[in-house]
């Protein structure tokens, strides 16, 4: 029962139904007359209280849950068609006023059965250990409505489309959403999870089954835990209005179409945030509990406000982003809390719709008030008054604490604050009962239950903490060149690569033994977000002595952190897969990070053209970049992956310890008197990646990364050479294109070419990148590149196709032969990383007099690199263990 993955569908909708509405709801007050507008949503939320007092809980159990979600979800696109026919209407406000309010009471009717439907969905798919994970997924999807609908929107604006075309554009989106819900109605079973608690819990003091329907939730109400539990739904409404209506205000200059961006990157920033923060703390909150947490958020929260108080927050992105985002991290923890208490404390098929239609009672209520209210807690010019958001919030959330630790007191509540007694439970499917197994079936069940698992949702989590990292760092680095000064950049920026090396060689192996890959991934993120760091101080002055003196320390931090983050990860993939799905782990987190390659750039130039500054946009950035360690964190709550299949075959003379002795790789030839791994010093772990990187595994397979290292300065550095036309904006732009073109392909094919490695294997899967790339480097060389992009953008494309399958087939043949070994891992970085530095300094010895990459150079470099790495994976993948594997 992947009833998770249903959960997913619906977490899509509502992100599809809410980008449209939350939308339309922030320009209500834009497009229309102002009473109108206000007249209109005031409607909608008094509706949605009344409603959710006597209809909502009613609604759900009369038509289920799933009937519910699609009906209700359909009055959002009444809604935006309303606001529509009213957009028609433009002078007659009695007009717009007539069509809306009916769809107004509409819409609050539907909003009331949607989220009682919808908290009665999530809790019935889901372990009571589970909730909080589920529901963590949940909102990780649906805030990305947050990200995508003022994005949307504003491109749609800035492209100079009519309003009323970008309405009819939201309103189609929102459909959509129903139209998703559909197939849970028509093609999934109702939810009714057989683990899940059936009994009672005791939170009523009167028997609400025996009441009316109509009454029910009131009835509800009530009982001593929702009564506990009502500061905590206040406080999400108050946080929810301040961030919403109060915070932008502090963005106020004399441009106002500046000013409507820069709200749109805030609220973006917001719901980025939301997004990884829900799928952080979901697993937080099943294992810690929610005491703490709400302590935790307490101190969070008001630590926030009080720097917005104490701090002049006008127009001071440096203070307004880092505050968006914490306050977005309050947000989730503290909703992610609340489903967690309600699915646990009403968990019978009777309370469970009346709960959250209560809940929703209270919130709508609040927050229709919050918003009202909201205009008398500003000052003169327009800003809000800090001092009294800060005690209305501090206090709120004080009373939300001492309400949560008095509800979960009880006997029969205290399983809230349990963690599960296995914590390797996985999350897609249900616990069976282990059945009586032989020796040899155990061992293949539990490799079969590996495949069930969710460690790839994990890899996924760490996939996009890498992504939010080289958004930022690449854009930074690739960058800075034009903001500094040329000595400065490339000493820096080879100071990195040589550290990177070298610690690859003697550091990053024993870190990774030492402190675990999860610590290591977490711990070795800082220090890129330590780089972008020292970047924006060196931007503030000019003095290239004190350039030096701030950012060669920080590239050195970042050359170590470099080589612990990859070996971290290289590690961590190995372990979390099995040697038939590791290719396909591996590409899907290259799909990944790939993406970083693509969203930076474009970002940046977004940013660019709205006139920011460099030192704005590289403070973004860093704030960008610090969302990849915040998601890390969300891995040292997982388990540590350790994959079955690596204890159940023999690993003596592969494992991550100490060799004592010389091990032949060379498959069936047992009597080669050469062995392909070289004898590890136990007495000294400094030298063992030395030792792996001379071992002629390690050497055979190295053109493989020296092919990727030639092939990254070759694209990176050289392929934009070809384009000169004479104009330099429209060079830059073409340039953007071709490295937003390379993203974008590395991003499909990373995610694609794993499923055909684990399928194919890399002896049929190299052949195909050699004839690919031979075919597309004789091509470009014999039509010349120069200013043709019809040549050069699909040479572009291939390019990246296969350097995703041969970094991919490097992947697989060391997680097959080294599996969870960092030092053999980080010989191999160290192979990779010396060879970058080597191919970017030596680029521009391989330019034509006018400045224009040479062929006759690059291309039987590369050929040969390729066939030698090519040569090399034909000799290793001869050992024994690929054995089953596609060869």
């Amino acid at each position: 029962m992947h009833r998770l993955n249903d959960v997913a569908v619906l977490a899509v909708s509502c992100m599809l139904v809410f980008m449209s509405f939350s939308t339309l709801q922030g320009l209500n007050s834009s497009i229309l007359d102002p009473a109108v507008a206000f007249v209109s949503l005031g409607t909608l939320y008094v509706s949605f209280a009344f409603f959710n007092m006597f209809a909502a809980a009613m609604v759900v159990e009369l038509l289920g849950c799933r009937i519910s979600l699609v009906l209700s979800s359909l009055t959002y696109t009444l809604f935006a068609l309303a606001n529509i026919a009213a957009l028609y209407q433009d002078q007659d406000t009695a007009m717009q006023t007539a069509i809306l309010l009916p769809f107004s009471i509409l819409t609050g009717l539907g909003a009331s059965v949607l989220w009682a439907a919808q908290g009665v969905y999530i809790t019935r798919c889901a372990l009571k250990e589970h909730v909080g994970r589920y529901t963590g997924t949940f909102f990780g999807i649906f805030w990305f409505a947050q990200i995508f609908g003022p994005l949307l929107t504003s491109t749609l604006l800035q492209a100079e489309i009519e309003k009323i075309l970008v309405f009819k554009i939201l309103a189609a989106v929102g459909f959509l959403g129903s139209l998703l819900l559909v197939y849970l109605w028509v093609f999934r079973p109702e939810p009714s999870n057989p683990y899940a608690p059936v009994e009672a819990a005791e939170v009523a003091e009167v028997t609400v089954a025996a009441k009316p329907k109509f009454l029910r939730t009131f009835n509800i109400m009530c009982t001593r835990s929702m009564i506990l539990l009502i500061p905590l739904y206040y406080s999400t409404s108050i946080e929810q209005a301040f961030s919403g209506g109060s915070l932008p205000l502090f963005i106020k200059t004399d441009d106002a179409k500046r000013d409507l961006s820069m709200k749109l990157y805030l609220q973006a920033t917001f719901g980025t945030t939301l997004m990884i923060s829900s799928f952080v703390v979901g697993g937080i909150t099943d294992r810690f509990g929610s005491r703490p947490l709400v302590l935790f958020d307490l101190v969070m929260h008001v630590g926030a406000m009080a720097v917005l108080w104490i701090v002049k927050p006008l127009n001071n992105f440096a203070i307004l982003f880092p505050c968006a985002i914490v306050l977005a991290m309050s947000d989730s923890l503290l909703m992610n809390q609340i489903y967690k208490l309600l699915g646990t404390l009403y968990p019978n098929k009777v309370d469970t719709p009346t709960a959250f239609a209560a809940y929703k009672f209270h919130q709508s209520l609040c927050t229709g008030l919050m918003f009202v209210g909201s205009k008398n807690l500003l000052d003169e010019s327009g800003i809000p008054v800090m001092r009294i958001w800060t005690l209305v919030i501090g206090g709120m959330l004080a009373l939300a604490v001492g309400g949560v630790f008095w509800a979960t007191a009880s006997v029969d509540s205290q399983r809230i604050d349990e963690s599960p007694d296995d914590e390797n439970t996985p999350l897609l499917g249900e616990e069976q009962e282990p059945a009586s197994l032989s020796a040899p079936q155990l061992e293949q069940d539990t490799i079969q239950q590996l495949r069930l698992n969710n460690r790839l949702s994990d890899v996924l989590v760490m996939a996009l903490s890498f992504f939010f990292i080289f958004s930022a760092f690449m854009v930074i680095q690739g960058l800075a060149t034009s903001v500094l000064p040329k000595s400065v950049a490339f000493t820096v920026l080879g100071t990195l690569y040589f550290s990177f090396a070298f610690c690859n060689l003697f550091l990053a192996a024993p870190i990774v033994e030492w402190i675990g890959c999860r610590a290591g991934l977490f711990l070795a993120s800082l220090s890129y977000s330590g780089f972008n760091l020292a970047t924006i101080v060196a931007l503030q002055t000019s003095n290239e002595s004190t350039q030096m003196y701030l950012l060669i320390p920080a590239a050195i931090v970042n050359g170590l952190g470099a080589s612990v983050l990859w070996s971290s990860e290289s590690v961590y993939i190995t372990k979390c897969a099995c040697k038939d799905t590791m290719g396909r782990y591996s590409g899907y987190f290259y799909a990944f990070v790939s993406c970083a390659n693509l969203a930076g750039p474009i970002f940046s130039s977004v940013l660019f053209k709205l006139k920011f500054e460099k030192i704005q946009v590289f403070q973004i950035l860093f704030c960008i970049g610090l969302m990849g360690p915040l998601l890390a964190v969300y891995l040292l709550s997982r388990p540590p992956p350790s994959n079955p299949y690596d204890m159940a075959v023999p690993t003596a003379h592969l494992s991550s310890s100490p060799l004592t002795e010389e091990s032949s790789l060379m498959g069936d030839n047992q009597d080669d008197d050469e062995a392909t791994t070289a004898p590890v010093s136990a007495e000294n772990p400094l030298f063992k990646t030395f030792n792996y990187m001379i071992s002629p595994t390690i050497l055979s397979l190295a053109p493989i990364s020296y092919f990727g290292s030639c092939q990254m300065a070759f694209n990176g550095g050289s392929i934009p050479l070809f384009i000169n036309t004479g104009d330099p904006t429209n060079d830059l732009t073409m340039k953007l294109y071709v490295v937003a073109t390379m993203g974008a392909v590395s991003t499909l094919s990373s995610a694609c070419v794993g499923p055909l490695t684990d399928s194919m294997g890399p002896r049929r899967m190299l052949p195909v990148a050699v004839a690919i790339y031979v075919v597309t480097i004789a091509s470009v060389w014999y039509l010349n590149p120069y200013n043709r992009l019809y040549v050069l953008f699909p040479s572009v494309i291939l390019f990246s196709v296969v350097s995703s399958i041969t970094s991919n087939q490097g992947y697989k043949i060391m997680g097959v032969l080294f599996p969870g070994n960092a030092s053999a891992f980080a010989a191999q970085r160290f192979h990779g990383s010396l060879v970058t530095g080597v191919a970017f300094v030596t680029s521009g010895l391989m330019l034509r007099a006018d400045g224009v990459p040479d062929l006759r150079l690059w291309a039987p470099l590369l050929v040969s690199v390729l066939l030698v790495g090519w040569l090399g994976a034909l000799r290793v993948t001869n050992h024994e263990r690929f054995a089953g594997v596609g060869r």
